[in-house]
């Protein structure tokens, strides 16, 4: 029951997060899109590109959320599901929605790295996840430019700086004087993929 309440509070907690966190990085996957048809949506390889911050001020962001009915009905379902589960001081709500939108922000990014990571970068990712001590970062780059951009030619003009960078800059590797570890979040990320069964052989 306390699972129950977690999801449906973090679908209200969600709304409002989208508004202050993801305002622009949510943005930041349109520019990928090339076409959606009945084969799904067609990405561009670009990961790098930077969308035009939104210019809405969070007010008005939040007011445009707060008018859904959608979004009143599963307030009150929230707050009906607390009563009953006895949750009824501020302390136990807050702890329990925090908790909540903690859960939701870790699978709404790694959903999003899921999106956007190359193959290649998968199984790199995999395989630094193998080694306590990561991998030297010219290692990666010599590998990445005899065995990647020569198996895949739509990544012969994509820098390697960009290339590593993506996976630095989600957060999934970080660098450790002239090599790269895996973080707490790649981690978390690689299990995320295996719960969800998101494990499947990608392009490039």
């Amino acid at each position: 029951m306390q699972t129950t309440i977690i999801i449906a509070s973090s679908v209200l907690l969600f709304a409002i997060f989208l508004c202050l966190y993801f305002r622009v990085e949510v943005r930041k996957l349109f520019p990928r899109i090339k076409s959606i048809g009945a084969a799904g949506v067609s990405l561009s390889e670009a990961q790098s590109k930077s969308a035009e911050e939104t210019k809405l001020t969070f007010e008005k962001q939040f007011d445009m959320h707060s008018r859904s009915p959608v979004l009143i009905s599963k307030e009150e379902e929230i707050w009906k599901e607390l009563d009953q589960r006895g949750i009824s001081t501020e302390e136990e709500r807050v702890k329990l929605l925090v908790r909540a939108l903690a859960t939701r922000i870790i699978d709404f990014e790694c959903e999003r790295a899921s999106l956007l990571i190359f193959g290649s970068q998968l199984e790199l990712l995999v395989e630094i996840n193998a080694h306590q001590d990561g991998q030297k970062i010219q290692t990666i780059k010599d590998w990445y430019s005899t065995s990647v951009q020569s198996q895949y030619s739509d990544l012969q003009n994509y820098a390697f700086s960009e290339y590593i960078g993506f996976l630095i800059n989600r957060i999934l590797l970080q660098k450790e004087g002239d090599s790269v570890v895996i973080t707490q979040f790649g981690k978390e990320f690689l299990q995320y993929l295996v719960r969800n069964g998101q494990t499947h052989r990608r392009k490039n």
